[in-house]
C-alpha cells in the first residue's frame, strides 16, 4: 500500500517540523482491494500528539478510525473549515 507508506512518512516529517494538526482532504481518495484495518491506522499513527480531520474520507478509512480519539470526521470541506477557523 503505497499511498499508506508515503502518507506516513510525510506526516511523520511534518509532526517533527512542529506540525501537530492536519486537515486532509480524501474526497476523491479511492480505496483498493485488501485494505486493511491495521494498514490504516499506521498511516496516520506517526505521532500520538496529531489531530487529524479527515474530510470525506471513505468507508474503509472511517470505519477502523471513528474510536481513535485524534480523529475528526467531516462529511465536507464546510464542516472542517468551522473547526478550523
Amino acid at each position: 500500500m503505497a499511498t499508506a507508506q508515503r502518507t506516513s512518512q510525510e506526516l511523520g516529517t511534518r509532526s517533527s517540523a512542529g506540525c501537530r494538526e492536519f486537515f486532509l482532504d480524501l474526497q476523491k481518495l479511492r480505496c483498493g482491494d485488501g485494505i486493511s484495518a491495521a494498514s490504516i491506522q499506521k498511516a496516520f499513527t506517526p505521532c500520538p500528539a496529531i489531530a487529524f480531520h479527515l474530510i470525506g474520507a471513505p468507508t474503509e478509512i472511517r470505519t477502523p478510525l471513528t474510536e481513535d480519539p485524534r480523529v475528526t470526521l467531516h462529511s465536507d470541506l464546510a464542516s472542517a473549515w468551522d473547526q478550523w477557523a
